[in-house]
This record gives C-alpha cells, structure tokens and sequence, in this order.
C-alpha cells in the first residue's frame, strides 16, 4: 500500500492573499518543493530560484524538454536590471508600460543567473505578473520563481483549478486554488536580443499594442 499523501489545495483571496497561506506556501518553495498557483494569465507551476532549488524539478513536474529554459516571474521593473545585461531601450519602455501585466521579455541574462536557467544563447525570459498572489509570493520569497505554465508541454495551460491535471497537482508540493485567473491567456513573448524586437509568442498582448508602446 503507498503511504504517499495527497497534495495540499488551498484557497486563497486572489485579491488579497492571506499571509498565514502565503508563508505556507513560501516555505514549500524553500525546502526546494515545487508549487502551483494562479498568476494574471495562467496557472503557474513554479521553483523558488535559490540554491535549495533544482530546476530540474520543474522540467520532471511539466515533462518539459530540458533545452526550453523556464521563465523567471520577478517583483518588480527595477529587478530588470539586476538579471538583464545589454538592455535596449526599448526593453526597458516596454517594461515601463506593461509591467506588472502579461508580457515577457527574453533578455540577454546576466552573471548571477545561474546557468540551469539560462537558454542555450544566454538568455533569460523575465516577467512582473500582475496577480497579488504571485507578488505576495515573490515578496514574500525574497527571490525570482521559475515558474511555468501549469500542465504538461504540448498541453493547453489551466485557467482555473478544475483545468488542471491531477498528475500534475500530485507532482506538487502545494496548490493554492485562486478561482479563474482574469486574464485567462498566456503571456505575449517579446525577443528584446537584437536592435528591434521580435515576437516570440502574440497571446494577451496584441502586436498593435506593443508597436503603440513603442512609439
């Protein structure tokens, strides 16, 4: 008989997140669990980036191909900077205009980006969600979540609780159940490697918002 317990679910306000649940939550990420919880977009499945965390986790979590680097949600604009080198100016607009919302920027990654995170041209992809459970998180942490959309590669991402497959609500260490995201989209990717930018990915974002940003 497997003695295996089931994965904690536990609502939280996604308008105001209890502390009480957010520190629970926290404390998985730091002994190196990985969690799922709602952001603005999507359902994210998420390591803390710290040296009790392995990435590897994460790819084992989602069956996601170990050459696809994982996303990093990060606090703030200003932490752009810290984990970006070669920034253009208009990574930094695009930044300024929709940050917290649902765009990333895949940027040149700087040296303290540990290696298991970086793509295999040095780069990073970065994102301030705007989910007040996802900053409560990341406040919280004190560090970046690498954090993926909640289900398995190939797979359409969960929008709400029910969406998501029990496999991988079982490979958790928690789930934080926040009702149906608002944004119910992925986020628009955007290449800020060369001299003008590049869409990786057109979801919540329009290329006719992102050209507006930029003039």
């Amino acid at each position: 008989m497997s003695t295996r317990q089931s994965t904690p679910i536990i609502a939280i306000n996604p308008k105001t997140p209890q502390p009480q649940i957010i520190a629970q939550a926290v404390a998985v990420l730091r002994a190196g669990e990985p969690i799922i919880f709602p952001t603005d977009t999507v359902y994210g499945a998420g390591v803390a980036v710290c040296e009790q965390a392995d990435s590897s986790r994460l790819y084992a979590l989602k069956q996601r191909d170990i050459d696809k680097a994982i996303p990093w949600l990060i606090a703030d604009s200003r932490q752009l900077e810290d984990f970006a080198s070669e920034l253009p100016e208009y990574a930094l607009q695009l930044a300024q205009r929709f940050w917290p919302g649902p765009l990333t920027l895949v940027v040149r990654a700087a040296d303290k980006v540990p290696l298991q995170y970086r793509a295999n041209d040095g780069s990073i992809a970065l994102r301030v969600p705007n989910s007040p459970v996802a900053l409560a998180l990341l406040a919280a942490l004190g560090s970046p979540i690498a954090t993926s959309s909640a289900n398995r590669q190939g797979e359409s991402p969960a929008v709400e609780l029910a969406s998501l497959d029990p496999d991988l609500i079982a490979g958790a260490g928690l789930v934080l159940d926040g009702g149906v995201v608002p944004v119910r989209q992925a986020s628009t990717i955007v290449s800020c490697l060369e001299d003008e930018p590049r869409f990786i990915r057109l979801a919540a974002l329009s290329a006719e918002q992102i050209a507006t940003a930029l003039n």
